[in-house]
Order: C-alpha cells, then structure tokens, then sequence
C-alpha cells in the first residue's frame, strides 16, 4: 500500500516488518468465518478487525447493517479532518460457508498462506491495517490523512454499502483497494485500476405448449429460448469466465 510519508529519521523500507506475525495475523482473521448472508457472522469479524484499526491508532466508528447484513467499519488516521485524503476500502465478507475451514483448512504450505478468505481479501486489508500500525508505531505520520472503510457485502454487489462507499469516495483523493491483482493486470506490474464488473439480467421468455408425442415441432421451447439468451449474453463479456 503507497502511502507517502513525511521526512523521517529513517527510510520506509527501514521500519520492521515481521513476517511471522503477518501470518498469524492473516490466519486469525481467515479463521473468523465471514460469509456475507451471515450479519452475526460478518460483524464478529469487523469486531476483530476494529480491535486491531484501534491498535494501529485509528479512530474507529460503527455504521449499523441494514437490509438483514453486517455493518461497517469506518476508521480515521491523521488529523487533517476534511482534507482530501486516501482511502482504503476494503470487504471482509466472504463467499464460504460456516464450516469452510474443516474443508479447506488454514495451512501454511511452500511458503504461502491458504485459507477461506485468504486472497479474497483478508490477507491484504490485514496488511493494509499492519502497514498503518507499523507507521503509528514508528512516530511517523503521513502526508494526507487514510481512513479505512471496511464493508460487509461486496461478494453480493454491495447492495447495502454502495452509498456509503461512493460518498466516502468523494471525499478522497486517492482511492486504494488492498486486493491482489493478478501478474499483467496494467502496464504497472500487478496494480490493477479496474475490474470485471458485476451485471444483473432479467430474462422473460415466452414458449407456445405442444404435445410432446404426437404434435413436439408445433411446439416452441422457453427454456431452450432462454438457454441462448444465456450465452448471448455471455459473449457481451470481453472477459470470457470459466468457472471450474
């Protein structure tokens, strides 16, 4: 996460970084269960979450769930209140189930961290939070004010957050999501500034009945119609998905 500093005794590549405490800490929050249907669930998670923003010397707020899921976590570092800053927005909702963790255990293999969660995106948002405790800690401030918006919906499009995110949006100079890009996402290496996007259809087809002995070609099938809708609506996509 860039963030540009003020001067400093000591360079930002100076200050500690301890590579087993990332793990365990990413490991804790893999290990909270998140899944977004889930509120009771998610807020456990912004629980922790808010424990350790606290820690790292941020200035917490609760913004209360609606629409049956979890709340928000907002929390505010530097005090240039109202000076266009950074904001790091992030999601601590998942797609797995209560119980993923029996099936795909926490582990560390080759060097790497696996677990529910993990890469999508608890890893990097726990590193996120580090990189601001570490710079708390040091005595160093930064040259704009961060805040730090978690949210608890994004796997299911952000039907509850989306005002919110976009008026905290506003607000902000430079926008980071601490979500792992993949190799050539730009021309800047693994920083990505866009993503596939989500889109919602709906689809009427209307068939015409027949008997499916004596008369079937009389016959006109909406399902069979909505099945070729289906894949022309998949060919609208530059990016061609495959889900395996």
């Amino acid at each position: 996460m860039p963030i540009v500093l003020h001067k400093s005794p000591a360079p930002l590549t100076a200050l500690p970084f301890d590579l087993e405490a990332a793990m365990q800490g990413i490991s804790e929050w893999a290990a909270c269960e998140s899944p977004t249907w889930d509120a009771c669930a998610v807020d456990r998670m912004l629980d922790l979450a808010s424990r350790d923003l606290a820690i790292a010397g941020g200035r917490i707020e609760r913004l209360p769930g609606r629409m049956g899921l979890g709340g928000c976590v907002r929390a505010r570092f530097g005090n240039a209140e109202g000076t266009p800053g950074i904001l790091v927005l992030a999601h601590l909702d998942t797609v797995h189930p209560l119980g993923a963790r029996d099936r795909l255990p926490i582990r560390v293999e080759g060097g790497k961290l696996f677990g529910p969660g993990v890469c999508d995106m608890k890893g990097g948002t726990w590193l996120a939070v580090e990189a601001l405790r570490v710079i708390h800690a040091a005595g160093l401030r930064t040259a704009l004010p961060v805040t730090v918006l978690l949210t608890p919906d994004e796997e299911i499009g952000t039907p509850s957050t989306r005002d919110i995110i976009e008026a905290e949006a506003r607000r902000h100079r430079i926008i980071l999501v601490p979500e792992p890009g993949t190799p050539g996402d730009t021309p800047f290496g693994n920083l990505a500034s866009g993503r596939y996007p989500v889109s919602r259809f709906t689809i009427r087809t209307t068939g015409r009945p027949s008997h499916a002995g004596a008369h079937l070609s009389a016959g006109r099938s909406a399902i069979r119609e909505m099945c070729h809708q289906v894949l022309r609506i998949e060919d609208l996509s530059s990016e061609r998905l495959c889900y395996r």
